[in-house]
């Protein structure tokens, strides 16, 4: 195990060291300005022996950290709640949101597929922008599939335990899958 003081003097250091070039390698120089204000702090603290005020700063650091994992903690708790009330809604379209999406995405699939294939077999000439700008969607499908995903899974899981099943965690299942290997 490493000595504390050691880990007081690399930590944050090191730290910035990786961040500054990551942010120098942003298109247009965004992110000179702050690069050059990490190279100074690491500097500031390298020049420093007092390994008390970088602990005083790791501290602070951990402060931070504790308070974002808390207001995560809290952001998570709300979405479940809110999960639970739309479960347990009587209102139709409330209980329905997840197939209509599902239906709106397979439908979008379908039209943009059906018209890229007609894009490439009857207006071959136009073909190469339309791929092009088709591909440009990836991240838009990436949202919409992902959101899909996560809705069949919540449902999926809301149908388990409203039969009684045992429902296990992403590590169970995760475990059994391996086990079973």
């Amino acid at each position: 195990m490493l000595p504390a003081s050691l880990i007081a003097r690399l930590g944050i250091p090191l730290l910035l060291e990786a961040l500054a070039p990551s942010l120098r390698k942003l298109p247009e120089g965004k992110g000179n300005s702050a690069a050059d204000a990490l190279d100074a702090l690491r500097q500031t603290l390298d020049s420093r022996q007092d390994a008390s005020e970088l602990k005083q700063a790791h501290r602070h650091l951990e402060e931070v950290l504790a308070l974002r994992l808390k207001h995560e903690t809290t952001l998570l708790s709300e979405v479940n709640r809110s999960l639970r009330v739309e479960a347990q809604s009587q209102d139709a379209y409330v209980r329905r949101w997840r197939p209509t999406f599902g239906y709106a995405v397979a439908a979008a699939w379908v039209v943009q597929t059906c018209a890229l294939t007609w894009v490439v077999v009857f207006r071959t000439d136009k073909a190469d922008a339309i791929l092009s700008a088709a591909a440009e969607l990836t991240f838009m499908w990436g949202v919409a599939l992902s959101v899909l995903g996560v809705g069949v899974v919540k449902r999926s899981h809301d149908k388990a335990v409203a039969s009684g099943a045992a429902v296990s965690s992403p590590l169970g299942m995760l475990s059994s899958f391996f086990a079973k290997r």
